[in-house]
């Protein structure tokens, strides 16, 4: 199920495991609650959120550093962090 699927991946983030979703094929209202919760948890966690395409979503936590992401979206101009909806 949907719930045990965000469970785990919640619980990836608690043990230090980057979380990539794609929510490219999943219907709009539940993509907007998969990453809500992916959000909160990484947020509760300290952790960082990265677009990595329409709604491909890297889910990193603390130990992880995205930085090379973020200044090659920063520097083609493109929009970074930001919530599709």
């Amino acid at each position: 199920s949907v719930s045990a699927f965000l469970l785990n991946r919640s619980s990836d983030l608690e043990i230090n495991k980057p979380v990539i979703i794609n929510l490219e094929k999943v219907e709009t209202d539940l993509a907007r609650k998969m990453f809500d919760f992916l959000s909160g948890a990484t947020y509760a966690l300290s952790g960082t959120i990265q677009r990595i395409n329409q709604n491909i979503y890297l889910f990193a936590p603390r130990n992880v550093n995205i930085r090379a992401l973020v200044d090659r979206a920063t520097e083609a101009g493109k929009p970074t962090n930001t919530s599709p909806w």
